[in-house]
């Protein structure tokens, strides 16, 4: 009998790069100039050379459901990550340099499906993203048997942030 697992949350992406001074004054004087922000050359290049982090928002920071067979089991969700084995790994994206910032967050499903669940086998690795504003955020990724769950029906919504090296927020 195939088994369906679906965490139902709200997924948190994180991508950055650095800039030195010149680069965040030319920036910041393209993006004056610009109508179309994402014309602007770093925006751009931030979804092709950038650091990227992903995950699940933990239930403290938004609604998580777990159901596994259309049956809800959502009281589960703290119990997994009590039992991750690995420490949590720590993003700090604060920096001694300037940073250009994609925050992305989307109503997204993580799906499996499995011949034969076997609760024992469903894990959750956790991490932490802080930001330069002080802000952090705990994402959750849950595997099955060691594998990533599949991703679908995402409803994306972002934002651009430059942060100068002194981790102050630069509005544009």
């Amino acid at each position: 009998m195939t088994e369906r697992i679906i965490f139902r949350g709200i997924g948190y992406g994180v991508q950055f790069i650095e800039l030195d001074d010149d680069e965040l004054k030319l920036l910041l004087d393209e993006v004056e100039e610009s109508e179309d922000v994402l014309s602007v050359k770093n925006f751009s290049d931030l979804y092709d050379e950038s650091y990227y982090e992903y995950g699940l928002l933990h239930p403290n920071e938004d609604r998580l459901t777990l159901t596994i067979n259309e049956k809800e089991c959502s009281t589960r969700i703290d119990e997994l990550i009590s039992k991750c084995s690995d420490p949590i790994f720590n993003i700090d994206v604060s920096s001694e340099k300037n940073l250009l910032v994609y925050e992305g967050l989307e109503t997204i499903n993580f799906i499996y499906t499995a011949d034969e669940f076997d609760l024992e086998q469903l894990e959750i690795n956790v991490k932490t993203v802080s930001l330069p504003s002080g802000e952090t955020h705990t994402l959750l990724n849950p595997y099955y048997k060691g594998n990533q769950f599949d991703y679908s029906d995402a409803t994306v919504n972002g934002r651009f942030r430059i942060f100068d090296k002194n981790g102050k927020e630069i509005n544009f």
